[in-house]
């Protein structure tokens, strides 16, 4: 095999004979050398460098006199040491609280107080100290005043009183550790330390107007570690790499203008002439012409700006990089404890500068991935364009350039817009990996250092981009071999091609600069550390998973848009190996950049191998990369074909393998479902399907043979017309064809479905006709389209008095003073029989009628086996515009427990039945729940007798067997009926009453209840305070463009007022990452210090798009005491940059 020759424009002044080189450029030379040698020591002693770490101190209360509870959710969770003192005067005071709380690091409702706080109780003159789960301490006060001191450094804790230690707690072994467990199947266990968790101080000891520090206090050193400055060392060295990369360039600039003057022939005609007759045969004679496609490209990805839906952790990484002023550096932020990014940091830098500059709107959040869009799509142009491109006898073809950018634009766009339309960093990936491999091909084809180290520069920007950034080192390691070759024969000794090897490899200080600058070797150790134990990195031999996720039909990640473009790249690979073994064995002529283009590729794809996880959105890094792969494949592969034609005639059987192989290839591409990430398909009837047209499906093999044979017969009609002798190989040239057919089919499909959306949700709202209504996100997106029932303005609705009938007498309360003891109580539901440990929420009115079955029936039972039927007194509906409905719900509600409304109108002749629906939940929960009759269904028949009922004559109201009780005209029937959703009152409803019947012995199998209650529908934007800090989920955080969330700074997490979830349900919103405490989650300090250790679920509605959003809920997260009721005090320490 040979390739193209490659040439040189201008001579260089390393290839300047001794004789004429001169002072300057030896010591332009020289100055190369050294400062690239400086860049590259720079560069590997910048993440080990010392930094100065921040080291927060809070200390509590203010005021010893006036001992005030205050949220301190920890962003650690833990502090890095804690010193507490309390007196025994203290103590003895807290005792005659009912809880006898000196000290506690959560609120008294936490489920987690028990197991991860740290907790000092009095009782009875004795004192219990409990921290981290385990026991520190348990005994009597001192007789008289005493001083206790609780210290704690990260793995011990002590407790000392009067300067005697009195217990040493270190941390214990982990719990259920399986010994026959692989060492990569889980996380790694690590030892449980005694340490508490921080989400608030508080105490029950009374104000003391004598109380000093010595009584009560608390000092937290809080850890923030991964906030930390340069120190002046630091800087220092910073700012020689950068001179030193200066210089290096300034000398390079100065060696190439020097090479040019001695260049004899430089004058301007000579050097215009001279380049166009040496340009490579079929590359474009003057550079990167503007072409139509430079327009239709840059186009399409503007309107896609618009219409793009969202990307996998669009929400993720721009409420990391909205933190970044806050946290001094780049978090996690919903997770593992706000680890750092160090070193793939700097892309959210840029993208935090970004968000202050133009707001958090989508569209202009996607700004950057544009740009990089764009500029990508022109690197790849030039890097096509310049490659010489040949017709089948191996002559200057006008088409092949032409067909090679429709080709490559069709790749480009079917990988760009399934993939990077947002704020991940594989745009930024793909932008630099072509230009390393444009880099590297001008540079060897010009033989300019300059150039290739140019190549490295790029390289490093995106290798410390992200995990992903891997692939921008493949064209250089694919390239490796021809820079060696080019360096060493220039190079007349050892030495010399040494100098050249420091010049070209002095730009790797970039991205030292980039990765550690801010950051340090010890960030990347720490964070793998926290990493561990919580879920274990995925490693080289599970690269697999990411292919079975592409392949999977029933999520994104197997969609249609991300199989297309990578599928046939796959294939074009398989196609270049191929022709170039067999171009190689006929001595063909291969143009040097499709190697340079293939091997590279093939290479990226193995550098994957080292990311930690295996997404399939990873392979957005290739948008740029891949369509050049298959924009030369597809071109050059005819032309090679018929050279190999030319030696030995291709068997027609393995043209016909080839067309049966890429049929398969491209219906498996149709059959990804037309999915994308996080999305409800608002106006896409599509979504879910897999994708067709007019009944035609793209995932059936026929339809694509059928069009292969019609391109194949397109073929043989020119080739007999215009090249007889490929009439034979028509298959063959018919099957790169048919691949650019389907790349454009899918790209005008997407395209079109997203654009058919805009019109049909032109009249309400989708993200689509949101961005074009809103671009900047002053209208707050989604947020706009919430209504919550304020559950601050609840009230019970007032009773209904049927006609004829005397009200119902009163049932006893539980705790009435004359209730009679439940095991004498024959009322399957009581006022006031809930769980005791759940009251009734503060959204609830006092005074509001509550009724429950949680009551023991009989002596030896327990309080679950109450059973039976009954139903409450009529109350009055208010008008339908005025608000909903509410009922509040704790316990079962399932097929053994159930919860009815039944409706009614006042007719002629007395009241007239309306139908009932069922009020039920998915949750299974002590903890009380709001269910609202406000769902859009239709309720169950009314009028006429039903099954196991009957209609009373008096009221016209449906009533049950003689086994019902009730206080109300009739009870409900016992017989099972359908389980419908909630559904509003029907349309001319004015009563309504609430039937339960509980038939459960089991545990559990008990229900509580409210009655209904009228609450007003009001915006969430006016529902939420002003300003406040407000928790999203990371999924659609996007679509919420005003909500501020909350602040994580000075190794502190700010307090939210409420929290927007999204999950297939309630358990699934509240099981995110983002409310676990054992991941370090954002909002796992707020989900379990709310009332009921739970979150309070707010009752919305979703206006402008039908019933299709049922995934989002709000909840109502008000902490239960002030924030900043602390001293916080700001101080640095330095330390080296190694763990």
């Amino acid at each position: 095999m040979s390739t193209d020759a490659p040439t040189r424009d201008r001579q260089d002044a390393d290839d300047l004979p001794p004789h004429r080189r001169t002072p300057v450029r030896s010591i332009a030379s020289l100055t190369a050398v050294v400062a690239g040698l400086v860049a590259i020591v720079g560069a590997l002693l910048l993440p080990f460098a010392p930094v100065s770490v921040s080291t927060p101190q809070v200390s509590w209360p203010p005021d010893p006199r006036v001992p005030a509870p205050a949220m301190l959710p920890l962003t650690a969770y833990e502090p890095a040491s804690l010193e507490a003192r309390f007196s025994c005067r203290t103590a003895r005071a807290a005792g005659e609280s009912p809880d006898g709380v000196v000290l506690s690091t959560m609120g008294p409702e936490s489920p987690d107080a028990r197991q991860e706080a740290l907790t000092v109780v009095s009782r009875g003159g004795a004192v219990a100290i409990r921290s981290g789960g385990a026991d520190l301490f348990t005994g009597p006060l001192p007789p008289g005043d005493c001083g206790f001191l609780v210290t704690g450094d990260g793995t011990t804790m002590r407790v000392a009183v009067n300067g005697a230690v009195l217990s040493t707690t270190g941390p214990r072994p982990p719990e259920d550790v399986d010994p026959d467990e692989l060492p990569d199947s889980e996380p790694l266990h690590e030892p449980i330390s005694p340490m508490p968790e921080v989400d608030a101080l508080r105490t029950s000891a009374p104000v003391s107007p004598a109380a000093t520090p010595a009584d009560l206090s608390v000092r937290l050193v809080l850890d923030d570690a991964f906030d930390h400055t340069p120190t002046p060392l630091k800087s220092a060295l910073i700012g020689v790499t950068l001179a030193a990369l200066a210089v290096g360039a300034a000398a390079m600039v100065v060696l190439a203008v020097l090479a040019a003057r001695a260049d004899p022939t430089r004058t301007r005609v000579a050097i215009r002439l001279r380049r166009r007759l040496s340009r490579r045969p079929g590359a474009a004679p003057w550079g990167l012409r503007p072409r139509v496609l430079d327009v239709v490209v840059p186009g399409v990805l503007v309107a896609w700006l618009f219409l793009a839906p969202i990307t996998d952790d669009d929400g993720y990484y721009s409420a990391m990089a909205a933190n970044v002023p806050f946290s001094g550096y780049v978090p996690n932020y919903f997770q593992l404890f706000n680890q750092g990014y160090t070193p793939f940091s700097w892309p959210y830098y840029a993208l935090s500068w970004w968000e202050d500059t133009v707001g958090f709107g989508p569209v202009m959040l996607r700004i950057p991935a544009l740009v990089l869009g764009i500029g990508t799509w022109f690197l790849a142009r030039w890097y096509v364009s310049s490659t010489p491109l040949l017709g089948p006898r191996g002559q200057s073809a006008w088409w092949a350039p032409a067909l090679a950018r429709l080709t490559l634009a069709a790749a480009f766009l079917a990988w760009f817009l399934a993939y990077d339309m947002g704020v991940r960093p594989e745009p930024v990936v793909a932008f630099f990996t072509v230009a390393t491999l444009v880099a590297v091909a001008e540079g060897l084809e010009r033989r300019r250092l300059a150039l290739l180290g140019l190549a490295v520069g790029l390289s490093m920007a995106g290798l410390m981009a992200a995990p992903t950034g891997f692939i921008t080192l493949a064209p250089l390691v694919a390239a490796a071999p021809a820079m060696w070759r080019h360096i060493r024969e220039r190079s007349a000794t050892p030495w010399a091609a040494a100098g050249r090897w420091v010049v070209v490899l002095g730009p790797v200080a970039v991205g030292s600069l980039l990765g550690f600058a801010d950051g340090a070797y010890r960030d990347f150790v720490r964070s793998q550390n926290i990493f561990a134990p919580i879920q274990r990195a995925q490693t080289w031999y599970e690269e697999v998973l990411r292919y079975d996720a592409l392949l999977d039909t029933m999520t994104h990640h197997g969609s249609y848009a991300r199989r297309v473009a990578l599928l046939v790249c796959f294939l074009a690979l398989v196609w270049f190996l191929v022709l170039l073994v067999a171009a190689r064995a006929r001595d063909l002529v291969v143009p040097a950049r499709l190697p340079l283009a293939g091997w590279s590729t093939l290479l990226a794809f193995a550098l994957l191998l080292p990311t930690p996880s295996k997404p399939t959105h990873h392979f957005g890094a290739f948008a740029g990369l891949g369509a050049i792969l298959i924009a030369l494949v597809l071109v050059e592969a005819p032309r090679l074909l018929a050279g190999l034609d030319r030696h030995r005639r291709v068997p027609q059987v393995a043209l016909v393998a080839a067309a049966v192989s890429s049929v398969l290839v491209f219906a498996l591409a149709g059959h990804g479902r037309a999915m994308w990430p996080h999305g409800w398909g608002l106006g896409r009837p599509s979504e879910g399907d897999f994708p067709s047209v007019q009944g035609i499906e793209y995932d059936q093999p026929l339809w694509w043979a059928l069009g292969l044979l019609v391109v194949t017969a397109v073929v043989w009609a020119l080739a007999r017309w215009r090249a007889p002798h490929l009439q034979r190989l028509a298959l063959g040239v018919a099957v790169p064809v048919m691949a650019c057919v389907l790349l454009l089919t899918f790209t005008l499909w997407t395209v079109g479905d997203f654009v058919r959306a805009t019109g049909r949700t032109a009249d309400g709202w989708s993200p689509q006709v949101d961005a074009l209504r809103d671009p900047t996100g002053v209208q707050c997106g989604l947020a706009n389209q919430i209504d919550v029932l304020d559950p601050r303005n609840s009230r019970v609705l007032p009773p209904a008095v049927l006609p004829g009938l005397p009200p119902s007498p009163p049932i006893p309360a539980v705790d009435d003073l004359d209730a009679p003891a439940p095991e004498a109580r024959t009322e399957p539901f009581v006022p006031g029989a809930f769980f005791p440990q759940s009251p009734l929420p503060p959204d609830v009115p006092v005074g509001t009628p509550a009724w429950g079955s949680f009551l023991v029936p009989s002596s030896g039972a327990n309080a679950d086996a109450r059973q039976g039927v009954f139903a409450t007194d009529w109350f009055r509906l208010p008008p339908a515009d005025r608000g909903g409905v509410v009922v509040s719900v704790s316990g079962r509600t399932g097929t053994d427990v159930s919860l009815r409304a039944e409706y009614g109108r006042l007719g002629p002749t007395g009241f007239v039945p309306m139908g009932s629906t069922p009020v039920a939940t998915e949750d299974e929960s002590t903890a009380w729940r709001p269910v609202a009759l406000t769902e859009d269904a239709d309720p169950t028949p009314a009028g006429g007798a039903q099954t196991g009922t009957e209609v009373d004559p008096g009221t016209g109201i449906r009533t049950g067997s003689a086994t019902e009780t009730g206080s109300g005209a009739g009870g409900e029937s016992t017989e099972d009926e359908p389980a419908l959703p909630n559904v509003a009152p029907p349309p001319g409803a004015e009563i309504v009453r609430l039937v339960a019947d509980d038939r459960s012995a089991s545990t559990g199998g008990w229900l509580a209840f409210t009655a209904p209650m009228e609450r007003s529908w009001v915006p969430l934007q006016q529902y939420l305070p002003a300003g406040a800090a407000v928790g999203l989920p990371w999924q659609i955080g996007f679509l919420f463009p005003c909500q501020r969330q909350p602040r994580q700074q000075a190794g502190i997490t700010e307090p939210v007022v409420a929290a927007v979830g999204y999950g297939k349900d309630v358990d699934a919103a509240l099981a995110d990452w983002a409310y676990n405490p054992a991941r370090g989650g954002l909002l796992g300090h707020a989900g379990r210090e709310a009332p009921g250790g739970e979150p309070t679920q707010l009752t919305t509605r979703i206006r402008g798009v039908g019933d299709e959003i049922d995934d989002v809920y709000v909840f109502d997260l008000r902490p239960p005491y002030p924030a900043n009721g602390y001293d916080l005090t700001r101080e640095r320490r330095t330390e080296s940059g190694l763990p």
